[in-house]
């Protein structure tokens, strides 16, 4: 259980500010008594403290690291006041008897009304108090609910990969003289998401295993390799483009003759995946076999965009940062645009300062700002690098939610990077301005 106490809540608003510590009052804590509607809220009293911030009302910058601080002490904004006088923040400890109670994952921070996800707050926001300050409780929905993802990723990915059938098991393993012993029926049997046991081994690189899955005679097969898609519609060139098998991904473009720009349900193509999981040498095969690499998904996000989100987990320590730019190099080579924009209005630099990939972001504004020493010698240090794209307002102004690559930094808790993007944005706004002047 977080520690609830005044003195306790004073130390995490005062070293939430970033700038010299405003005056803080701490008022009294209220002790309420919750009944909604749910049998579960009646389990627990919910202690609330109200903090009270001197600081100018629009001063939403400050709100949102409060709030943000308030939520990795254990603390669950339960509303957000603008006054006169400053802001008043109500926030309660009791974050996870709270979630269990309602069965959802993050709060509106106006009011404390409990939400399944962002569209949740937003529906709510316009349903409960007008839509005139949307941008704004979007940046507080947001920065509230980050701290849950990573949590409830591994939560799902745990429920994803739990009670596999026995020849998906198998198969994820390469273990073809276990298959062999299986009869028909469990052979065919699929997971949760209907991958069956081919697209399982070709996603693990299991050769043999595939060769096996695709000629023995004691599958019926209904339908062709190129037909076997998992409930996403992608194909085992799908899955093995993802995990960067490049013999199988030879295997089935030039052997069995699949499309090497096939889309799942959502518009991806393998190439996508291939980058995302920052396959190198896949994407490099890939696009030798004709691989489209100006395609985009149903999102109109390209490869730059996928590189940009590709998950810390594919490469260790620092050689991350790394071998995302190289990919993206690799496709700038190509002709891809390193800074198109999505359908949200996301440049790569929005989606790579959500996950504070410096470099790559370092590149991409170097022709605005000198990159920081340490990422410039990185960046000379990359054989045959381009020169930098040139850099547009809407590539670092607000997406729809309202919010620019520096706000996705600071939600980030990165510091530096949070600097660099806004003197970045301060420079892009200057210049429109001065030529909408001229």
């Amino acid at each position: 259980m977080a520690d609830t106490s005044l003195e306790n809540l004073h130390c995490v608003a005062s070293s939430a500010l970033a700038s010299p510590p405003a005056p803080i009052q701490l008022i009294s804590p209220l002790r309420i008594r919750r009944r909604q509607k749910s049998a579960a809220s009646d389990a627990f009293c919910a202690h609330d403290a109200v903090v009270k911030i001197h600081t100018h009302p629009s001063d939403y910058d400050r709100a949102m690291q409060i709030v943000a601080a308030a939520f990795r002490s254990g603390h669950l904004v339960q509303s957000l006041k603008l006054a006169k006088d400053g802001m008043h923040v109500c926030t309660s400890a009791h974050r996870d008897t709270l979630k269990q109670a309602y069965k959802s994952a993050v709060a509106c921070p106006l009011c404390g009304h409990m939400c399944r996800d962002i569209r949740g707050i937003r529906d709510h926001a316009k349903q409960h108090h007008g839509a005139d300050t949307m941008t704004k409780r979007n940046q507080l929905a947001r920065l509230v609910q980050r701290a849950d993802d990573d949590a409830e990723r591994h939560v799902k990915q745990a429920a994803r990969t739990s009670s596999l059938p026995l020849a998906i098991d198998l198969a994820k393993r390469g273990d073809l003289l276990g298959l062999q012993q299986l009869s028909h029926n469990e052979l065919v049997a699929t997971d949760k998401r209907q991958a069956n046991a081919l697209l399982w081994a070709a996603g693990s690189g299991h050769e043999h295993v595939v060769n096996w899955l695709l000629s023995s005679s004691r599958i019926a097969h209904t339908s062709s390799v190129h037909e076997q898609r998992d409930v996403d519609g992608r194909s085992a060139l799908t899955w093995a483009a993802r995990a960067g098998h490049v013999a199988l991904i030879e295997r089935f473009v030039c052997e069995m003759g699949m499309d090497v720009n096939e889309r799942a349900t959502n518009g991806t193509t393998p190439i996508m995946w291939a980058a995302w999981n920052l396959r190198r040498e896949a994407c490099e095969l890939l696009v030798n076999l004709g691989a489209d690499v100006h395609a985009t998904n149903s999102h109109m996000c390209n490869v730059a965009q996928w590189i940009a989100m590709a998950p810390r987990t594919c490469c260790e320590g620092d050689k991350y940062e790394i071998a995302c730019l190289q990919v993206l190099l690799l496709f700038v080579k190509h002709g891809v645009d390193p800074l198109a924009l999505n359908g949200n209005a996301h440049s790569p630099i929005h989606k790579a300062a959500m996950l504070s990939n410096s470099l790559m972001i370092a590149w991409l504004v170097s022709s605005v700002v000198s990159p920081p020493e340490p990422y410039e010698r990185q960046i000379a240090m990359v054989e045959g690098i381009p020169p930098p794209p040139h850099l547009r307002l809407e590539h670092v102004g607000a997406d729809l939610d309202g919010l620019r690559p520096s706000d996705y930094a600071m939600i980030a808790e990165n510091a530096p990077l949070t600097h660099l993007l806004r003197s970045v944005e301060g420079i892009m706004d200057a210049r429109e301005k001065k030529s909408l002047i001229l």
